[in-house]
């Protein structure tokens, strides 16, 4: 079994880190318990809050989304240039979408008297592209939901609840995994929770929902193999499936790892340690090609089904013409997405300055995060690849999607948004967070997460 080998590439662990307990299984995780539910609890409460309290439907194509797990709960799949279900429309007339004041109103939509290319998009959903598995989801919870007397809208809002409540758990997890003390680990992974985008993500209907279990799932095997010099080839590809399954992009915080333990090819060359070589190519490749199969297989299948000479209606809005060189239209692009947190699509009654201010000041240190977790540690130090891991990563994010939509529709996007890499939030926020352990700054760190998670709280529950 490739799991268990050892990388002569990976470094010992920081000398100022905690080492682990020894003894059994439970003795080791009985600790953690009160940590990881602690975290969870708060991702469920600002989940829920947000579900609560902000009934119109996201500006994020939530109704391409909830449409999809709806079809998905009747046995159906939705195909390009396919029309939103009724049930969909009513539900976008009646909730409304505080970016669009002129949709059809609820009256007539529920009198069946307004026709689907009287909203925005023609009334189509144009994210049949992605892959089901996500939506599987929220199609469950939406049919417990009916079946109690709720909406199915509001049901399926409950599974990115639960999406983000798990990845929560599962990066204090994987900052554990780093030798962080646990109240830095529970710092680290309810700072995720001061993000708007984050928050919108455990809001609405969207396969961004799984984005920070994946990315646990990516910062977890960059330190197995980083502390421990483990190249196994399961866990990765376990981690890539999850990702492509739900939606490609998700797949780019594991993608990065993998990149960099490919870089190591090199060294192994040098020493002829072609055993190595071997595992190593197993651990790179089988997740790249589970990626590939995933965007291959599924897009082929939907090609097949949508229907014949459909064309984006969204083309021209978030996107122009590619006129001339490719390059002159997405290199100036690439690094749109640093910081991860700048953009987010909470409805009016959500939004607020409060959350604004506190998403602005902490993307300051998470655009310099890669680069002071570089600059703390020396050379030879595993926690440097934190840093060069949400560099590949950002930058990758933007190659890969401009690759794709270059690619798919001769078009370009005008600017990337930090959502298409949010998977490597969970990676950049333990660069962030080892580097102010390094530095004593772990107080800090506890008390201004603590402030900022209040307030996001106290804001999305109207109190502030």
């Amino acid at each position: 079994m490739a799991d268990g080998v050892d990388d002569g590439g990976a470094r010992a662990p920081a000398p100022d880190l905690p080492s682990e307990q020894p003894g059994t299984r439970w003795a080791r995780l009985r600790p953690e318990l009160p940590w990881a539910g602690g975290v969870g609890v708060l991702a469920l409460l600002m989940s829920v809050t947000a579900i609560l309290f902000g009934t119109s439907l996201s500006a994020l194509d939530e109704q391409t989304h909830l449409d999809y797990a709806y079809q998905v709960a009747h046995g159906n799949l939705p195909a390009d240039g396919d029309r939103l279900s009724d049930y969909v429309l009513d539900q976008w007339s009646c909730r409304g979408q505080s970016n669009l004041p002129d949709l059809p109103s609820c009256e007539d939509a529920l009198a069946d008297e307004v026709e689907p290319t009287a909203y925005p998009a023609l009334g189509q959903n144009y994210n049949s592209f992605h892959p089901p598995t996500y939506y599987v989801t929220p199609a469950a919870t939406g049919l417990v939901a009916e079946a109690v007397g709720l909406e199915f809208s509001t049901g399926a809002r409950f599974a990115n609840a639960l999406w983000l409540t798990a990845g929560v758990v599962a990066v204090y997890a994987a900052l554990r995994t780093w030798r962080l003390p646990r109240p830095t680990a529970a710092s680290g992974a309810a700072l995720l929770l001061a993000f708007e985008p984050v928050i919108v993500s455990g809001w609405q209907v969207t396969n961004d929902g799984p984005a920070m279990l994946v990315g646990a799932g990516a910062l977890w095997v960059l330190g197995r193999w980083a502390l421990h010099g483990r190249i196994g080839w399961l866990w990765p590809t376990l981690v890539a499936l999850l990702a492509a399954g739900t939606k490609v992009m998700s797949a780019v915080a594991i993608l990065a790892v993998v990149g960099l333990i490919a870089t190591m090819a090199v060294a192994d060359v040098r020493r002829r340690d072609w055993r190595t070589l071997g595992h190593r190519a197993a651990t790179v490749l089988a997740p790249v090609a589970v990626v590939a199969a995933c965007m291959v297989g599924w897009s082929r299948f939907q090609a097949g089904r949508g229907a014949e000479g459909w064309d984006n209606p969204l083309y021209g809005i978030s996107t122009r013409p590619v006129e001339g060189s490719p390059w002159d239209e997405t290199v100036p692009t690439l690094f749109d997405a640093f910081g991860l947190v700048k953009s987010s699509q909470f409805p009016g009654e959500l939004t607020g300055w409060q959350l604004d201010t506190v998403t602005a000041a902490w993307w300051v240190l998470m655009a310099a995060a890669p680069f002071m977790v570089l600059v703390a540690f020396g050379a030879g130090r595993a926690e440097r690849l934190l840093g060069l891991a949400a560099i590949a990563g950002t930058i990758g994010a933007g190659i890969i999607v401009q690759g794709q939509e270059v690619l798919s529709s001769d078009h370009a996007f005008r600017l990337i948004s930090g959502r298409y890499a949010i998977t490597l939030l969970p990676i950049t926020v333990a660069a962030l967070v080892a580097s102010l352990h390094h530095r004593r700054l772990g107080t800090f760190l506890q008390v201004g997460v603590a402030v900022s998670v209040a307030v996001m709280w106290l804001s999305l529950s109207g109190v502030l």
